[in-house]
């Protein structure tokens, strides 16, 4: 699974390629959170206003500062917080993961969920990316530059209590680093190095 250099996208894909990798129901994310009390003062700055919608203080709670929607009893709870269903067919192989600085956001959540239940080995350089992240951002217009600027709204945040935070980002099993001659040949070390190792197991197998 070559995942460098994916900078994220949408969590449904990524939960429903987990849902493929895991033997068991998991959950997604813990909450999703936002550090403002309102949009009023700012929200008329947005190139898009639908996209932008009020904070409802009575369906959130504090956490680490943010008003937080997490999961309730109500029927009405977005599917990522909800028990989410393993595939019955889901793999059962060894599961190789190539890793680098270019994995942000979703990527990192899908490294965040598969560190936390022991799927797979990874390889390669730290992710940006980890167990939480920002969402992808609103378009905004400064009023006197009239510059678009793409901020940040929102903090998400994993559902991974075992998962062990590094400033880094997510380590990998087994670090490999570029050397500066790959550069100039196009030599793919990390993906050399993973393909010699399964051509290795599978001949002493």
């Amino acid at each position: 699974m070559d995942l460098r250099d994916n900078g994220g996208g949408a969590a449904e894909i990524a939960n429903y390629l987990f849902s493929y990798l895991i033997d068991q129901p998991y959950y997604y994310f813990d909450y999703v959170g936002a550090k403002y009390n309102s949009v009023k003062n700012w929200k008329h700055y947005a190139q898009y206003l639908d996209n932008i919608e009020e904070i409802n203080l009575a369906e959130t709670k504090k956490i680490n500062g943010l008003n937080c929607y997490t999961a309730t009893d109500s029927t009405d709870d977005y599917w990522w917080f909800k028990k989410q269903q393993n595939k019955t067919n889901y793999y059962k192989g060894q599961i190789h993961v190539l890793m680098n600085g270019g994995c942000f956001s979703t990527t990192g959540h899908l490294l965040a969920l598969m560190r936390e239940y022991k799927i797979g080995t990874f390889y390669g350089e730290y992710s940006q990316g980890s167990n939480y992240s920002n969402s992808g951002g609103q378009r905004f217009v400064l009023p006197y530059s009239k510059t678009v600027v793409w901020v940040p709204t929102f903090q998400y945040k994993m559902r991974t209590p075992n998962f062990r935070s590094d400033p880094k980002g997510i380590k990998p099993d087994v670090e490999i680093q570029f050397q500066a001659d790959d550069l100039k040949t196009g030599f793919d070390r990390q993906m050399d190095f993973v393909i010699r190792k399964i051509e290795k197991n599978h001949t002493s197998n």
